[in-house]
């Protein structure tokens, strides 16, 4: 997954390249990509710090956004409505849609568990929610 706020993420990248040149670069509009935030990401650390076990599999809760919508949600945030969106495409061996653990893989614990990596995506006003904070 990717965290909200981390140095290097699309969004950094974006913001640079709506200041150079008013233009974002998307690989693909359909892609998602999970999010979390930072502090939702150390309370979970902490969490299965004091209560996890040896050997086993903890993901915390991420959201699923489409490119397309996080796209958006930056030019409405950090744009105007010149900035344009360039479509690049995928790169060699990258995916249409990130998972986070195979089948094969024994997942014993989502923090707020209600969630699972099926989780439906954010809209584009959740995502410029979770930008302004």
């Amino acid at each position: 997954g990717n965290i909200f706020g981390s140095s290097g993420s699309v969004i950094e990248r974006w913001q640079r390249e709506i200041s150079k040149n008013n233009e974002i670069t998307i690989t693909s509009p359909e892609m998602t990509r999970f999010f979390i935030e930072v502090n939702t990401l150390v309370d979970f650390i902490i969490e299965i710090m004091q209560t996890g076990e040896n050997g086993n599999i903890y993901i915390p809760l991420q959201e699923t956004i489409v490119l397309a919508d996080l796209a958006k949600a930056v030019v409405d945030l950090y744009g105007n409505s010149a900035t344009k969106q360039k479509i690049c495409g995928t790169r060699v061996g990258e995916k249409l849609h990130e998972i986070l653990f195979t089948e094969e893989e024994k997942v014993v614990s989502f923090l707020n568990s209600n969630r699972s990596q099926n989780s439906p995506t954010l809209s584009v006003e959740e995502i410029k929610a979770w930008l302004m904070e």
